[in-house]
């Protein structure tokens, strides 16, 4: 047994298969071409794949669903590799291509990628709520850059992720009030420093409010200082339309929710202002919107 993975007995090449995917199985035991026939069909597969994605996301499926529709061609290889293990001389000489460090190195070589674009990189996510809506609705998926404030605090106007203290939990907002400005809203309005942020109508949002028709919500652009843009949404009257006065602290912020009738954020206690390094990145484009592929770049 110990010398299993050294001689390619075919239940190593089986359970390499199983694990790994016929593509390293293969390799293992010194079948480079039909190794390649595995990798092209584990890309055909990985690509029909995501271009039905966003539909699956939208119909709810979990991620077991979708490792299924891989699983036929996990099968097949199995049993090809098990049949070519057993055809293969002991004798046989091995392929560089076939030596542990390289299969190694191949297995490891993805997941390593994956895990450096995901901490110094970028980082997907899907919004849980609507409460970013018209920029961020439900159910979109974006990508937050980590590296973003490296080298400059986050602006006036950037939709950052950050954890809140209260839960641990991860929320998208916008970034309205800068360290040391006094923040308030009054009738929906919100004021910086004493000064309301110009806002005009640019159009209706169509919703679901449980009615025979959909309801129609303004859409206002909000211009803030320095010139920055945003489009929020004004649903109804609220008791986060009017509200004290924040003092932003020093080496934090103030966010709001673009949809501002149903945004926690810092209006609240729960949230309150979020300090620098809750903030895990700031949003940049999104790459799933309404259940189909994008590349928006999120203002």
């Amino acid at each position: 047994m110990d010398n299993a993975f050294i001689a390619r007995r075919p239940w190593a090449a089986t359970l390499i298969a199983f694990v790994f995917g016929p593509f390293i199985a293969m390799l293992y035991i010194g079948r480079g071409r039909l190794a390649l026939v595995y990798l092209s069909a584990g890309i055909l597969v990985s690509a029909i794949l995501l271009y039905f994605l966003p539909q699956l996301i939208m119909l709810g499926t979990d991620a077991a669903t979708v490792w299924l529709a891989a699983l036929p061609v996990t099968l097949v290889g199995m049993v090809h590799t098990h049949w070519q293990a057993q055809q293969r001389s002991p004798d046989e000489p091995l392929p560089q291509y076939s030596r542990w460090f390289v299969l190694t190195g191949l297995v490891l070589a993805f997941p390593l990628a994956a895990l450096l674009i995901r901490s110094f990189l970028y980082r997907p996510f899907d919004a849980r709520s609507g409460s970013m809506g018209p920029t961020i609705e439900s159910d979109d998926y974006f990508l937050a850059t980590k590296f973003a404030y490296g080298g400059h605090p986050p602006q006036r106007g950037d939709v950052v992720v950050f954890r809140a203290a209260y839960n641990g939990q991860r929320y998208v907002k916008r970034v309205v009030g800068l360290p040391g400005e006094r923040i308030q809203l009054k009738d929906g309005i919100v004021f910086i420093n004493d000064v309301p942020v110009p806002r005009r109508h640019v159009g209706d949002e169509s919703v679901d409010c449980l009615a025979a028709t959909p309801c129609h919500v303004p859409i206002y652009e909000e211009r803030f200082p320095g010139g920055r843009t945003a489009r929020v949404l004004d649903r109804y009257r609220s008791g986060g339309d009017d509200t004290g006065v924040f003092v932003v602290p020093q080496n934090a912020y103030f966010v709001l929710g673009d949809d501002r009738d149903e945004s926690l954020d810092s209006r609240s206690a729960e949230i309150g202002f979020v300090p620098r390094d809750a903030i895990r990145g700031r949003v940049d484009y999104k790459y799933v919107a309404g259940g189909h592929w994008t590349w928006q770049r999120v203002h």
